[in-house]
């Protein structure tokens, strides 16, 4: 680990592992045992995760700083060369001597797509965490994830107005009673439908929404093509999403994608709806591309995007 370098300007950090994703497109199906079939595409990208929303941050012009986890292995040599070249400040503190980066293989189908993945478990030791609470303590927004509690409570108890955004995907363990703590701290959490009917153990999205009120202060809930839905002072608001440009392609890294929007428009003291509307948009743009990080827009496209969002839901367009 190194020391902190000093910023001039508040920025968004957090701490997660990179992804090296093995991308097998053009499948008709999934292969039975023992079958090989052969893809019409590969690539071999970096990937998701808390990684991918600060690329997307750093591409959009917000200050990035997070921390992330790399060995000395043909596998971080490879996402490391690709982590440099996308622009994002970033720190290695990983203390281990074998391969942190998670390698997916992703089998991408027609109607959605399949993993195998191998990863490396991460204990954060009392240095690790010293080191993250000294890294956020220049930061505005914060992805956090279901770790580091007592990181975070020690955050915000120094600094009420940082913005915390929890994302984190399924889990079997997933319940209010489980994570109730980590909802309670966060100022928003960004789950899709069947996360948020999974951890509340409600039916619908509404409902889900219902059951969330009383942790966060405007829950929303993502609901596909249908964009999110959005709770405040007990009201639901549909926020849309634009009609893509070209077919889906690959919805892996979509939530990444949303969440930079989300994290974008919070970072500049947007509206909660404006938020949203540029998370869809992000969203968007993800799914059209083959892997996370494939697909671009520049922050003047994005804003503009989201005002004809805005302005469909008030009737202008």
């Amino acid at each position: 680990m190194h020391t902190m370098t000093q910023h001039s300007v508040p920025y968004a950090s957090g701490v997660g592992l990179l992804n090296c994703d093995l991308l097998f497109s053009g499948l008709p199906r999934l292969p039975v045992e023992g079958e090989e079939l052969y893809a019409q595409g590969f690539d071999m990208q970096l990937g998701g995760g808390l990684p991918a929303t600060m690329i997307h941050l750093a591409r959009l012009g917000v200050p990035v700083d997070f921390s992330t986890f790399l060995g000395k292995g043909n596998i971080s040599a490879f996402i490391e060369g690709h982590l440099r070249a996308s622009g994002a400040a970033y720190r290695n503190i990983y203390q281990g001597s074998g391969e942190p980066v998670t390698v997916t293989s992703v089998l991408i189908l027609p109607t959605d797509r399949s993993f195998v993945s191998r990863c490396e478990d991460i204990v954060y030791t009392d240095e690790m965490k010293q080191a993250l609470l000294e890294q956020f303590r220049g930061a505005k927004i914060l992805r956090m994830g279901l770790e580091l509690m007592d990181v975070y409570k020690q955050l915000k108890r120094e600094n009420p107005g940082v913005i915390l955004v929890l994302d984190e995907s399924w889990r079997d363990d997933l319940s209010l009673s489980r994570y109730g703590d980590y909802l309670a701290l966060a100022d928003y959490y960004t789950p899709n439908h069947q996360e948020a009917q999974k951890i509340t153990g409600q039916p619908t999205p509404e409902k889900a929404l219902e059951a969330l009120a009383p942790y966060l202060r405007a829950p929303l809930v993502k609901v596909g093509d249908r964009g999110c839905l959005v709770m405040e002072e007990g009201q639901i608001t549909q926020v849309p999403t634009l009609p893509l440009e070209g077919p889906v392609a690959d919805t892996t890294g979509a939530g990444d994608a949303f969440i930079a929007g989300l994290m974008y428009g919070l970072y500049h003291d947007a509206p909660l709806t404006r938020c949203v509307a540029l998370g869809n948009i992000m969203g968007g743009v993800c799914v059209q591309h083959v892997g996370c990080l494939t697909g671009r827009i520049t922050a003047g496209e994005l804003e503009a995007k989201a005002q004809r969002i805005l302005d469909m839901m008030e009737g202008k367009a």
